[in-house]
């Protein structure tokens, strides 16, 4: 919990806990850049804030409100941006409510952008959906409150209840971020396997047009916003000098492109990171149609580690019903320019798609163990279907969209093809047994280090190769009529079973080498 205070107006900014994402975050940073630059924006305005981050505390509900008894808040808002959250969040909310029953709550994020007429409609015990930026949004709701405005209507992206109606006011997004103050930190959020890592967000926006991302229906991103490079170097020099920060995760959708004005912002922040002798690491997100040696080689100059890069998938016709706008050969060069020039690679890539056949499947993979993949998730995952984004339409067209019972869940649908259904819902026994072997290999990775993380995911790779092989070969041959059954695949409980001895072996050694 992050306390600041400023003025008579007391505000709390809560970012509810989720166990799914907590156990997600085992190795991460657990920051949440959200609410801190939320919390900055606001104490910049003259208010009390108090941040509570439960998904890096492991707190529920009751434990939060627990935390923050004595304090009477006039605000309260609520960040919410995987869909995911809302239940924990709405949960939240009607506990808040209880406890302050004069208080104006707010919930905000992707999904309640998406979702905000639905939530004023299940949620009585919300008084408003901030859509879109939040900063601007919240000053003035708090003006609102304090009779400083009289008009709900001048707070942009404001969604709100009005004579049995719900109206919604016109998104404004912030076209200066540079004149953002700095989030605020908790220290204690910045410890991780890599070194004590903070998170920095260089620009909003990306121009992409993936069908699964619901980012542009929320926030209408297309057009990307940077803050200047003297900005953004200004922010890692005091992180480091405040705070011993050793490694950065910029947490832009796109770090840059290739239009003439991105390549001129990156070729400032470079300079500006040299004319500083700043001694940092850091990791970016680039698409693949944007990965060249020249640009990566003088990023690594200044620490650039590790890119993150969404290739999803190996098969073209996946690839255009995504509208990544790439090729596949675009994405194997990516990866082959990335392991020249000695970066680390984490790639993103969605394994099971409803619209596939059985044979794409297979060339997915075959895809997935030519070019090799740094994390065991990409041989399991399969596409989440988010409330807003144009998938939804691709689905229906097909009519393999189930239709949903509430707002809130992720949509399920059907396959087109009954083997890689039959195979996906194998593979869900299969993930059982994986999370409690990747759960054995982060532990060795915690109690070691970073420096042995390679080594430990080469054997979480392997099994999972091994396991998604023998897989495809069994569900290829089984009677597409028979029920997917556990008892049927104890073959692969076996595998596993054989690799945790391994992992205890290679625990062993590392240990030995130690000391």
């Amino acid at each position: 919990m992050c306390t600041v205070e400023n003025s008579m107006f007391n505000v709390l900014l809560v970012a509810p806990n989720f166990i799914e994402k907590w156990n997600k975050l085992e190795l991460a940073c657990k920051e949440n850049l959200s609410i801190n630059a939320l919390a900055a924006y606001l104490l910049g305005r003259g208010y009390n804030v108090v941040t509570i981050n439960a998904q890096f505390e492991n707190w529920d509900n009751e434990r939060v409100l627990e935390e923050v008894k004595d304090v009477e808040f006039d605000f309260i808002g609520v960040s919410c941006s995987p869909q995911k959250l809302y239940l924990s969040s709405k949960d939240f909310i009607k506990k808040a409510r209880k406890r302050y029953p004069t208080s104006c709550i707010t919930i905000g994020g992707v999904f309640p952008s998406l979702s905000y007429e639905d939530i004023l409609n299940d949620l009585p015990e919300v008084d408003f959906v901030s859509t879109g930026e939040g900063e601007l949004a919240l000053e003035l709701i708090c003006h609102y409150l304090q009779c400083k405005i009289d008009n709900l209507m001048q707070i942009p992206g404001l969604a709100y209840r009005s004579n049995g109606k719900i109206n919604i006011n016109p998104s404004k997004r912030i076209e200066n971020l540079d004149s953002l103050p700095f989030p605020i930190r908790d220290v204690r959020t910045f410890s991780n396997v890599k070194g004590v890592y903070a998170n920095v967000i260089a620009g909003r926006g990306c121009y992409g047009n993936c069908s699964f991302c619901s980012i542009h229906s929320a926030y209408e991103y297309r057009q990307r916003i940077c803050r200047s490079p003297k900005n953004v170097v200004d922010e890692i020099e005091d992180l480091i000098q405040k705070y011993g920060v050793e490694f950065i995760q910029f947490h832009d959708d796109i770090f840059y492109d290739y239009t003439p004005k991105s390549q001129q912002w990156l070729k400032e922040f470079i300079q500006e990171v040299k004319e500083r002798s700043l001694d940092f690491r850091f990791r970016i997100y680039l698409r693949p149609n944007d990965v060249r040696k020249k640009e990566l080689l003088e990023l690594k100059e200044i620490g650039l580690d590790t890119v993150f890069i969404g290739i999803e998938s190996g098969v073209q016709r996946i690839l255009n019903e995504m509208r990544k706008g790439i090729t596949v050969a675009q994405a194997e060069e990516a990866m082959k320019i990335l392991r020249e020039v000695d970066i680390e690679v984490c790639m993103g890539f969605i394994t099971i798609v409803p619209t596939m056949t059985f044979e794409e499947l297979k060339k997915n993979y075959a895809f997935l163990y030519r070019i090799g993949s740094d994390n065991d998730a990409n041989f399991h995952n399969r596409l989440n279907i988010y409330n807003g984004c144009y998938y939804e339409n691709n689905l229906r067209d097909y009519n393999l969209l189930i239709k949903k019972t509430n707002f809130w869940d992720i949509h399920t649908y059907h396959f087109l093809d009954i083997r890689v259904e039959k195979y996906h819902d194998y593979l869900q026994f299969i993930k059982m047994y994986g999370k409690k072997f990747k759960h054995m290999a982060n532990n060795i990775v915690v109690s070691y280090g970073q420096k042995y993380s390679k080594l430990v995911n080469q054997v979480v790779v392997s099994v999972w190769t091994e396991v998604t092989i023998q897989l495809l070969e069994f569900v290829e041959t089984v009677d597409v009529k028979d029920t997917v059954s556990e008892n049927k695949i104890e073959f692969i409980e076996d595998i596993f079973d054989k690799n945790i001895i391994k992992l205890i072996e290679l625990e062993k050694q590392i240990a030995l080498e130690c000391g």
